[in-house]
């Protein structure tokens, strides 16, 4: 119900992004951890639902320390036993790329997230 409320509130706009990147540092690992649940497919499809709003919402605002690990948390995802997670995780990593500029993520790791990719 957490992942669901907190897509919501961002649906609904009720936090500036400022203000969600700040407390993005505590509540990452909690959501990232809701990707890992093996019990509940559900949890990780909603999970893949809100890093999809979360990630436009604070488009320009991530830096690529942020980047890369949110990077290889989503990538985990197109392997789930899931084909309907899989579906969103490849959204998720679709609004990543569109959500950052090429100054906010080294050529290293783009290269990188490319050839992992293909």
């Amino acid at each position: 119900a957490a992942v669901i409320n907190m897509k919501k509130i961002l649906d609904l706009q009720l936090i500036e992004p400022p203000v969600l990147y700040e407390i993005m540092k505590e509540l990452y690992p909690v959501a990232k951890n809701c990707l890992d649940d093996d019990w509940a497919p559900s949890l990780r499809w909603t999970t893949c639902k809100f890093f999809q709003k979360m990630l436009a919402y604070l488009k320009d605002q991530w830096k690529d320390e942020n980047i890369s690990d949110m990077y290889a948390a989503f990538l985990e995802r197109l392997d789930d036993s899931q084909n309907s997670i899989r579906v969103e995780a490849a959204k998720i990593i679709q609004v990543l790329f569109e959500s950052i500029n090429e100054n906010q993520w080294s050529r290293t790791c783009f290269g990188y997230t490319l050839k992992s990719l293909f």
